[in-house]
């Protein structure tokens, strides 16, 4: 049994999740006095950058297969 294990997929749930978070954050801040909130700022900056690593490894990962280098996982 072969699998593949895609590292850009990892890197799109991770912002996902961050995004998700950062959403929560904001929705239980409302009504609260306006100031910087260091969790809310990590979770904003955790998704933006998983974001972007979620792009190159998507890039990389197809000009891996285009160039016919792919790894694969044997069981």
């Amino acid at each position: 049994m072969t699998m593949r294990s895609y590292l850009s997929t990892h890197h799109l749930y991770a912002a996902r999740y961050a995004a998700e978070d950062a959403r929560a954050r904001e929705a239980d801040r409302i009504g609260d006095r306006p100031g910087f909130d260091v969790r809310h700022r990590g979770h904003v900056l955790c998704a933006v950058i998983e974001s972007v690593a979620f792009l190159e490894a998507a890039i990389n990962e197809k000009l891996a297969r285009l160039n016919g280098y792919e790894r694969v996982w044997h069981r």
